[in-house]
């Protein structure tokens, strides 16, 4: 029968692509993460991942059904949360966007968690979106409150918000790329070609606003950006040295020696929990109970089993 653990130790290892830092983030041990994979294809009759000595990576059929669970776990939430608010008049509601970005999964655990629970006593409703179409939505009233990365905010958003996460960026550049020199930092690739990764069956124009903005705030200057959804095809052009990809500390890609990660420092990037300055107190209160349920969040029910 397919359980809770299995789904999540699967995301966790599609995510980072890698059991180790799969099993951390679920405080499990790598034998847990890898059983509980393991039991899901058997469950499933499909091959998901492919794992060798030196990499892990999703077949055709594992990135599917990856990308069918994240919007459903999506999906999941936004239903449980408006039937929540309809049938249970005790419980009230509190409107919440999360930006559509790489680091998403660091997020999708904590608000199906907190749906579940309801630790705070009111239903959450979700809902992912590039982050110019939050903020707007947010200034109109849509949403109470919005999960988004620093460089998007600015002063004269009118917006208060508290810090949630940092994320280390790093640029895999190869020894074949023309420009590869050792010892040299991010800002001598920033030229080249950029690799990033997009999702099945976004919106391409949505997506390409999102990441050039994404690229511009991050202070990168590449010749230009070239969207991708084949982590294998990614992985190729990068080892050929046909440009650079950028990819997050939490989900690094490429693991080869023949990739080099090079850590781009400044500025890192702060994903905050945002809200309206003039919001109402009772709102205002949920958001930052809501706050210390996120920054805090640790995995639960998974069992070593």
């Amino acid at each position: 029968m397919l359980t809770e653990s299995m789904l999540k130790c699967f995301m966790a290892v599609a995510e980072t692509l890698n059991f180790t830092k799969a099993a951390e983030g679920l405080y499990l041990t790598q034998q847990a993460v890898s059983r509980n994979v393991s039991a899901l294809e058997k469950e499933l009759d499909m091959k998901l991942l492919v794992r060798d000595t030196h990499s892990v990576r999703l077949t055709p059929c594992g990135e599917i059904y990856y990308q069918n669970v994240r919007r459903l776990m999506t999906e999941y939430i936004q239903i449980i949360g408006e039937l929540r608010s309809q049938f249970n008049e005790s419980k009230t509601l509190l409107n919440v966007g999360i930006v559509d970005s790489p680091d998403f999964y660091r997020f999708q655990g904590a608000f199906h968690d907190y749906q579940k629970l309801q630790p705070d006593g009111f239903a959450l409703k979700m809902q992912v979106a590039p982050p110019d179409i939050l903020q707007e939505q947010l200034q109109n009233g849509e949403l109470d409150a919005i999960v988004t990365m620093d460089c998007f905010i600015t002063e004269s958003a009118g917006l208060d918000h508290l810090s949630l996460k940092q994320t280390i960026m790093k640029l895999c550049v190869s020894p074949n790329n023309r420009l590869y020199k050792k010892g040299a930092d991010w800002r001598h690739y920033e030229n080249e070609p950029l690799i990033l990764q997009t999702e099945a069956g976004k919106n391409i124009y949505d997506t390409d606003n999102f990441m050039h903005a994404m690229v511009k705030n991050l202070g990168m200057n590449p010749s230009a950006i070239i969207l991708m959804g084949d982590h294998k095809k990614m992985e190729k052009l990068v080892e050929e040295g046909r440009g650079v990809m950028f990819c997050l500390e939490v989900n690094p890609l490429f693991k080869e020696e023949g990739i080099e990660l090079l850590e781009i420092l400044d500025p890192p990037v702060n994903y905050i929990l945002a809200w309206k300055k003039e919001t109402e107190a009772e709102t205002l209160s949920k958001i930052k109970k809501m706050f210390q349920y996120l920054s805090l969040w640790r995995p639960t029910n998974l069992t070593e089993e």
